[in-house]
């Protein structure tokens, strides 16, 4: 045979493998069997020849020879042997040796789970060149050839070829990104990640469609006729299968009952304490023995629990055996990409989790009542915030959940931000439309985090608000031991398939102790256990208490134990009904007036009294006869306390003025002024309620009358007041 042509001297060799999913929702069995065959008639072999000719004349390369070939039950493939247009080819025919170097390739695999209403179709297109021509240029079209809901792609140029002075060029191409090739129009709809191999040529993106518009996606069925919870829970599905698909794992496969019986921590220290190890190391309290007053107190199984890591046991910072399991379990019981045991409370969570989205000087955007902890990593890293001030209920005088219309006012305003962070639920029980935020943050190239300090039971529980991951939050951190059963201090952080798992970790450690209470570990372990296993009955025991305590408060008159009634649809668009939250101010009493009348005078600790309210944490450990002895208690305190509610301040949300970031006040040079003289000043330091530990200044904030008013009536009412330097809270320390 006759040979070809070669004219230049450009021997590299370009291969982009492209992959493209497009899902599909098919309610019946023999409607998934009608859209495969809907697919193999589509994108049938000589719709497909089609599709590759047109990409060999964009690229500039000829054809020299095709194939194709349809295939039962399914799916079908061509191959294209191209050549560069500086190649001349002999007359005669080609051969299929070529295949090693230039040629295009195309293969489709539709399909189908017998028992899911999902189909997917599946197309993978390999272009293979040797000389000047490259196929990136034809990515756009590609990606527009097909519903590309998934994408990913595989760019490596390999070889090398010479100038014309003899110098060696291994990549004819400016590349920093596949990204680069395709156009800002489509970058817009897409989630896009790189992971590129820049010193040996190698470039890897994956896409993920940002909206997901339902019309298109239903197989032989109108959006119309279904129910408004029925199209949700199908764009659900959806988000998850392209979700597990972009990330190439089972990210919401069904937690596996039979692992999560396993507690490899505690496991491993019931192991570590049958042995006769001598210690040597610390802690210095050698198992107790150097501290008999401790061990008489917390007992002699507890201390002797409490070791220093070791292979054995592992290490929180860098986990390689039992604390590495026991996080594995932990993401699935949560239905997380990753889950990391924090033994710094949810503070330590919170901060790990804004720092690992934001730094300095980037925005991001969150609801002014928000926990200290947050505050305190915007002074950690510089980030700068950006409030949507939450609406107040009038009654109540609580700040409710964030307005979808306020949060895309903010987001049009500010369209640089970098993530949107959102409580869930509030102290109070109020739960914004967490869906709707994630849709909003993911659509606008935003990350979405959830403070879940008060959400550990929307995992397991039934009837209650979505979780931060169901929902498709980014980041939750969650406080396992406020409703988890943990001990204090102990938490999780979780994150979903977007957030780099092996970075967070990095930010983490910047902060975590490094010697972590195995004490702590070991209850996060044993409590995840408890709720996979049992968590489902657990909280449906305590909505059922919750909605019993409720019904026998409201009965007694003057309180208000509030619930689901609420609902607006917009910023209060659930309530978590595990939440006893009472309001007082009928009765002429403060929140915090009652809150001290059951400690003092009933022995009953309950959770917080604010202004207005109060709050009964209920979780796994209640029992109707405590919630028995709280309802006489509150029936005897409004017979024998009860006043003229007149002159009684309402706890109403007052919204900051944001002079400087919380970062630059807190380091920059200021003074300590008596509290009547700050008005006006911006402050450089926190002032707060606490429990519940939201700011009612933060630093970079304005101290008007109206906080000043406030502040005096809280400590005239005996709210526990913290953060200032002060400890009386007379004084402040502003801006100079």
């Amino acid at each position: 045979m006759a040979k070809l042509k070669l004219y230049g001297f450009n021997n590299l060799t370009k291969s982009l493998s492209f992959n493209i999913y497009d899902i599909c929702y098919a309610k019946s069995p023999g409607e998934r069997r009608d859209y495969i065959a809907y697919i193999d008639e589509q994108y049938n072999s000589k719709r497909l020849t089609e599709i590759l000719t047109h990409l060999t004349e964009m690229i500039g390369a000829r054809v020299l020879n095709i194939s194709g070939q349809d295939y039962e039950p399914q799916g079908a493939s061509v191959t294209l042997l191209i050549s560069d247009l500086s190649m001349i080819p002999a007359t005669g025919k080609t051969q299929v040796a070529h295949l090693d170097k230039s040629h295009v390739t195309v293969h489709t695999y539709p399909e189908y789970h017998p028992e899911t209403s999902l189909a997917t179709f599946r197309v993978d297109i390999d272009v293979a060149t040797c000389g000047t021509i490259t196929p990136l240029s034809t990515l756009d079209y590609l990606i527009g050839s097909f519903d590309s809901d998934i994408i990913t792609m595989d760019y490596r140029v390999r070889g090398f070829t010479r100038s014309v002075d003899g110098r060696k060029i291994f990549n004819d191409l400016k590349i920093h990104s596949i990204q680069n090739f395709i156009s800002d129009k489509t970058l817009q709809k897409y989630d896009a990640i790189d992971v590129n191999v820049y010193s040996a040529n190698i470039f890897h993106t994956k896409m993920l469609l940002r909206e997901i518009d339902l019309k298109n996606y239903l197989f032989n069925l109108d959006e119309n006729d279904l129910p408004p919870a029925k199209r949700q829970e199908i764009i659900d599905s959806l988000r998850k299968e392209m979700i597990e698909i972009f990330n190439e794992r089972n990210v919401y496969l069904a937690m596996d009952k039979k692992a999560q019986e396993r507690a490899p921590i505690y496991e491993a220290l019931e192991k570590f304490g049958k042995m006769r190890v001598v210690p040597f190391d610390v802690p210095g309290h050698k198992r107790g023995r150097g501290n008999p007053e401790l061990t008489r107190l917390l007992g002699e199984k507890c201390v002797s629990m409490d070791v220093n890591s070791m292979k054995p046991l592992d290490n929180l910072c860098h986990p390689v055996s039992v604390i590495r399991d026991a996080e594995r379990l932990a993401a699935d019981a949560f239905g997380a990409e990753n889950a990391f045991h924090m033994v710094g409370g949810t503070t330590s969570a919170v901060q790990s989790m804004i720092m690992s989205v934001v730094k300095a000087g980037e925005k991001i955007i969150l609801p002014r009542n928000v926990h200290r902890s947050v505050m305190g990593a915007l002074v950690l890293c510089g980030a700068v915030p950006v409030y949507v001030n939450p609406e107040c209920d009038a009654q109540l005088g609580i700040p409710l959940g964030m307005s979808i219309s306020q949060l895309r006012d903010t987001i049009r305003k500010t369209p640089d931000a970098k993530a949107i962070l959102v409580n869930n639920p509030t102290y109070y029980g109020i739960c914004s439309d967490l869906r709707a935020i994630v849709k909003l943050a993911h659509e606008n190239g935003m990350l979405a985090i959830a403070d879940e300090a008060h959400g550990t039971h929307l995992y397991f529980g039934e009837g209650l608000p979505v979780s931060a991951m169901a929902a498709g939050a980014d980041m939750a951190a969650v406080s396992m031991h406020k409703s988890g059963g943990s001990l204090t201090q102990s938490s999780l952080l979780l994150t979903g398939p977007r957030v780099n798992g092996d970075h967070v970790r990095q930010i983490i450690n910047l902060t975590q102790t490094t010697s972590a209470s195995y004490l702590l570990l070991s209850s996060l372990d044993i409590s995840r256990r408890n709720l996979a296993l049992r968590g489902k009955e657990a909280f449906g025991e305590v909505i059922e208490l919750a909605d019993y305590a409720r019904g026998e408060i409201n009965d007694i008159g003057g309180y208000y134990a509030y619930s689901r009634e609420l609902i607006n649809g917009d910023s209060i668009f659930d309530f978590d009904r595990t939440k006893l939250s009472v309001h007082t101010l009928e009765i002429g009493l403060a929140g915090i007036e009652v809150y001290d009348i059951l400690r003092d005078e009933y022995d009953i600790q309950i959770e917080f009294g604010d202004l207005g309210n109060i709050l009964a944490y209920l979780s796994i450990g209640d029992r109707k006869r405590d919630i028995e002895r709280l309802v006489g208690a509150l029936s005897e305190i409004r017979r024998l306390y009860a006043k003229d509610k007149t002159g009684m301040m309402e706890n109403e949300y007052i919204a900051p003025e944001v002079a400087v970031t919380p970062q630059f006040a807190f380091y920059a040079n200021k003074r300590s002024l008596p509290l009547e003289e700050t008005e006006g000043m911006i402050c450089s330091e926190f002032v707060m309620c606490y429990p519940p530990g939201i700011p009612i200044l933060a630093p970079g904030e304005r101290v008007t009358k109206k906080i000043l008013d406030y502040i005096r009536y809280a400590k005239e009412k005996g709210c526990q007041m913290t953060g200032p330097e002060d400890a009386n809270i007379e004084r402040l320390n502003v801006l100079v």
